[in-house]
């Protein structure tokens, strides 16, 4: 009888076993893991919180392997840090994603452990402790439950808060809800809302979240489970099925109850107030992210200032803006706008004289070089802004224009020097440094050396035709911009308006129009620009009421633009309409006030409707900015020859 069960027992494991190695070999063919949940376990009320006392070698780009070491505390930081802090020491705490995290970057060459070191080889008659309370996937919300539940006990002299672009598109929402909740109707069709105080909601676990926190949770998972692609699949279902109970969490707060009942009654735009700063949205789910997010990170901010800790902003770039390929954003900050770090604008700076690789290819994450940069321009504001209580001596910042420490920037990327110059997936990175310093031909030459290996990169193909426009080689940017669209797979409007602008200004006004109009069905940045140049084309077939449309849904997407009040004006001058025409005049000067030709042109449509004197009063402005402006001058004189009795 034994030895049948143990037969039939035997039989089963065996028969288990074959399943999984099959399943595993079937998996590892037709649709091979990865995963990118390790190290990871449910924590201080946050589901994504890093796992105490877990070390891994990781992989970024399935090539660059790097070390994962996580404390007792769940910290990837300083392994000794306490909860009491030492006598003479100041302490930071940094809040942050994957950026902060590391993501591709060892323990010892992560942005924090540079700045501790700087601080300490710097400062001698102090003690400095940074401590990296960063993980993939966190932003606001989870940086109140760390500190709601765990940052508090670490008595913080500043807090580091690090920004990024994603940070209200990733938000929990069901997570965020506010306490009576109401609205008051502004107008018609706008609404204000108005609250108590912002929540956060108990975190509701699924069977499904249950399930996969406990495969995460075994001790052996990093070592064993995580390398099998059957088990790795198996997880990441079980999160597919949780997206619906977060879906359901949403639907269950206060916020999601009432934008879908201010729908319903057709307010269409939705304010609110922080800090006596007003902001509006649609009435969409994309502005429910955004209350939520703004709300979170003016809680997180009064959360922090309570515990009686500094404030400081770390504001990360995205690749597109450090490269110029998109404008700098607008980050929120409820706190004191001029605490705040900028990084774009240092990495630019810094990039425009080197040509050290700061970031990972096409990505935001930094590299080694990337984190000391970093560092440095956190310990120079901490200098500068006198962040750091008792101390604000100036010669101990860190000149980033000497060539010894650009020099330990570049050697930061040791691991990564030989790919930089021989793996085509960097030039990309190259090519965009190489624009920003105004070497176009090499950068065209190393994007083009990118475009052999990566051809159906739309992006690389638009910046290609966008480095051949700067050569003046309209045809072939034309080639470039459409290669960009032929590899878009939904409709790309600024390679659109790019092609139509190439063609505008080679004067084929036709070909101009076709893309043109293409581009202007796609809400876009771009869009004001569209209208801009159908404009200029309806002025010059005058086509007169057309022009004046497109300038006007120019201004109504960007109001703010000085240049197309000044078109405008002009397409009235033309047309003999002088007081439209000085409308639009004035509006472009109270934007931009040093236009001595829109001064000009006001003067002459002042002449016009014989309003001598006001005539006379603008052109003399013209002339303060432009002494050589012979129409003003000629203009003036005639009035004074004029008037004169």
């Amino acid at each position: 009888m034994h030895s049948k069960i143990a037969r039939l027992l035997l039989n089963f494991i065996i028969s288990l076993a074959l399943v999984l190695i099959v399943s595993e070999i079937s998996v590892r063919i037709f649709t091979p893991q990865k995963s990118n949940y390790r190290c990871i376990g449910s924590n201080f009320d946050i589901p994504n919180a890093l796992k105490p006392n877990c070390t891994i070698t990781n992989d970024f780009y399935d090539k660059y392997f790097y070390n994962i070491k996580i404390n007792k505390k769940g910290l990837r930081s300083n392994p000794a840090v306490s909860y009491q802090k030492p006598s003479n020491t100041f302490r930071i705490l940094v809040l942050g994603d994957s950026i902060t995290f590391g993501v591709g970057v060892n323990n010892e060459d992560l942005f924090t452990s540079i700045l501790e070191q700087n601080l300490n080889q710097r400062i001698s008659n102090r003690k400095f402790e940074v401590i990296n309370a960063s993980a993939p996937g966190w932003g606001p919300v989870e940086y109140y439950l760390y500190m709601k539940n765990e940052g508090y006990k670490y008595s913080s002299d500043l807090v580091i808060i690090n920004q990024t672009v994603d940070d209200s598109v990733l938000l929990p929402q069901g997570r965020v809800d506010f306490k009576n909740l109401n609205y008051k109707q502004t107008s018609q069709n706008t609404a204000q809302i108005v609250f108590d105080n912002v929540f956060t909601r108990q975190q509701e676990t699924s069977i499904y979240q249950l399930v996969s926190q406990s495969i995460t949770s075994l001790p052996f998972y990093e070592s064993f489970l995580n390398d099998f692609h059957i088990f790795t699949l198996i997880y990441y279902r079980l999160l597919q099925l949780g997206i619906e109970d977060k879906n359901a969490a949403i639907k269950k707060t206060a916020i999601y109850k009432l934008i879908t009942s201010l729908k319903n009654r057709n307010v269409s735009e939705i304010s609110w107030k922080i800090h006596n700063e007003e902001f509006k949205g649609p009435t969409s789910e994309e502005t429910q992210k955004q209350i939520q997010y703004h709300f979170m990170m003016d809680a997180l901010v009064s959360l922090i200032l309570k515990q009686n800790s500094q404030i400081l902003f770390l504001n990360s770039p995205t690749y597109q803006e450090v490269f110029k390929i998109v404008k700098k954003r607008e980050s929120f900050n409820p706190f004191d706008k001029n605490n705040s770090i900028k990084l774009v604008e240092g990495m630019q700076s810094f990039q425009r004289k080197h040509a050290h690789i700061l970031l990972f290819p096409k990505d935001l994450h930094w590299t080694p070089s990337g984190h000391r940069l970093a560092a440095s321009f956190v310990f120079n504001h901490l200098i500068t802004k006198n962040l750091i209580t008792n101390f604000n001596q100036e010669s101990h910042k860190l000149d980033l224009d000497d060539s010894e420490l650009a020099d330990q920037i570049n050697s930061a990327n040791k691991s990564l020097a030989e790919d930089l110059d021989t793996i085509p997936l960097w030039f990309f990175n190259k090519a965009m440094i190489y624009k920003n310093q105004n070497r176009i031909k090499l950068a065209i030459k190393t994007l083009n050396d990118y475009l052999k290996f990566y051809s159906e990169d739309k992006l690389g193909w638009l910046e290609m035709g966008n480095l051949q426009i700067k050569e003046d080689n309209k045809i072939e940017a034309i080639k470039s911009f459409q290669k960009s669209l032929n590899f878009s797979f939904e409709p790309n409007p600024k390679a659109l308006f790019l092609i139509g602008k190439s063609y505008f200004e080679l004067k084929q006004y036709d070909n101009s129009l076709k893309y043109l109009k293409k581009a202007s069905q796609h809400k876009h940045s771009v869009l004001p620009e569209v209208y801009n140049h159908l404009a200029m084309i309806a002025h010059r077939k005058k086509n007169f009421g057309e022009a004046e449309s497109y300038w006007k849904l120019a201004i109504s997407e960007n109001p703010d633009f000085s240049q197309y009040h000044r078109s405008l004006g002009n397409l009235y001058f033309d047309g003999q309409l002088y007081q439209k025409s000085l409308v639009e005049y004035k509006k472009s000067i109270e934007l931009t006030p040093k236009q001595p030709k829109v001064l000009t042109l006001m003067g002459l449509a002042y002449a016009k409707l014989n309003q001598l004197e006001k005539a006379a009063k603008v052109f003399s402005k013209a002339l303060e900015l432009e002494p050589n402006n012979q129409i003003a001058l000629s203009g003036l004189n005639f009035i004074k020859t004029f008037s004169k009795p």
